[in-house]
């Protein structure tokens, strides 16, 4: 397997994206007690999710903002396509339950392609 990195005795370790994971055998594990970590309380995050390429920019619109794109479209709050709270593009914003995203993905027939979700507190 091009992914098995290296053997020490019994053990292999392969090489995943952020870290390097410990195959234990069969003797390891029923000598000894597997902790896994809870939480983020113990552990930091790893990776910056919006820095990636693929997810695109995310920004929270002010009230003024919302009216003009309510006003812009003849729509009402309600009326928007939700996204969660939970989506871990926006977890880091510090959103609340009604506050309006303005999404900015790239495209390839228009240089940009605007989006807008009304956050659910889920």
């Amino acid at each position: 397997d091009s992914r098995l990195g290296r053997r020490t005795g019994s053990s292999a370790w392969i090489r995943a994206p952020v870290v390097w994971v410990k195959l234990l055998s069969r003797k390891e594990i029923r000598g000894s007690r597997v902790q896994v970590p809870s939480g983020p309380k113990k552990y930091k995050k790893m990776v910056d999710l919006t820095k990636h390429t693929f997810v695109p920019k995310h920004i929270k619109l002010t009230e003024e903002e919302v009216n003009e794109i309510l006003k812009k479209y003849n729509i009402s709050l309600k009326q928007l396509p939700k996204i969660s709270g939970k989506d871990p593009a926006i977890k880091e914003m510090e959103l609340k339950k009604g506050d309006v995203v303005k999404i900015i993905r790239n495209s390839e027939t228009s240089k940009e392609a605007v989006f807008y979700r009304m956050v659910l507190n889920e």
